[in-house]
């Protein structure tokens, strides 16, 4: 980046002028609450002192944090800056990149992106402060500044982050890819049971048998297990995804010796 001079515009600028926050939209993304934080940033030379209604997003640990925005009023920008920190009065007047309590800070933003993922650089960017994961209880400020080629900051929208307390509970996908594949027939009596990792599974419950429903025979932490010498006929089996939150029940296959 390029140094005090630029922070200490961006400081002098914010103590200034009003901001606006636009609103927050949450939606169900495979048991995850993904959360997006939409952000207008408003010219400070339109002339418009108008404090806007503020708003602001919930997001709890291993939840997916999404911030965009949009322009009214600000022309000619050459980048975008994105801080987000815990409010600290007492280090205002800090340049905002070197804040103890910075969570992220990205600089040199192309002019032409106005969405990303917490913790994802846009390509061309530069991050000042690498991210840190939202697992620190509190209330954030999100800050999005535009500036013009010389470095002048041509408008700002803040936003307001409180991650909770809570974890949000996603069990496992669904165990996967069986081998043997799932009707085979002419196998040796040596088989081995291996399925595909399933995402978010911390072990696996097996079920193995000779009948249709069959018994719970262990539990493995690896994507494979050995039943042993067979003899010939016909074996169920079924593997059962489990972590912290629960249990993700497979499918029965069955294959013939």
């Amino acid at each position: 980046m390029h140094g005090g001079e630029f922070f200490s515009k961006v400081v002098c600028v914010l103590l200034l002028i009003p901001f606006i926050i636009l609103g927050v939209i949450a939606c169900e993304n495979n048991g995850k609450s993904v959360v997006t934080l939409s952000i207008v940033v408003r010219s400070w030379q339109s002339g418009d002192s108008t404090p806007a209604a503020s708003g602001s997003v919930t997001v709890t640990t291993n939840d997916t944090l999404v911030i965009d925005w949009s322009l009214d009023g600000v022309s000619d920008v050459a980048s975008f800056t994105i801080v987000v920190f815990l409010p600290q009065p007492e280090v205002t007047f800090q340049p905002l990149f070197t804040l103890p309590s910075a969570a992220w800070a990205v600089s040199d933003i192309p002019p032409d992106v106005t969405s990303v993922n917490f913790g994802e650089l846009p390509e061309g960017a530069e991050e000042n402060r690498p991210p840190e994961e939202f697992d620190h209880r509190g209330t954030y400020e999100c800050w999005i500044q535009a500036v013009d080629s010389q470095l002048n900051p041509i408008g700002m929208g803040v936003g307001t982050i409180t991650v909770a307390e809570g974890v949000v509970p996603v069990l496992p996908d669904e165990a996967w890819n069986p081998s043997p594949a799932d009707g085979q027939s002419g196998l040796p009596t040596n088989v081995d049971l291996d399925w595909d990792d399933a995402e978010g599974a911390e072990s696996y419950d097996v079920y193995f048998g000779t009948i249709v429903s069959p018994p719970l025979v262990g539990n493995v932490t690896e994507s494979f297990y050995d039943p042993g010498t067979l003899t010939s006929g016909q074996y169920y089996w079924r593997i059962d995804a489990r972590n912290k939150f629960g249990v993700t029940e497979g499918a029965v296959w069955d294959f013939f010796v």
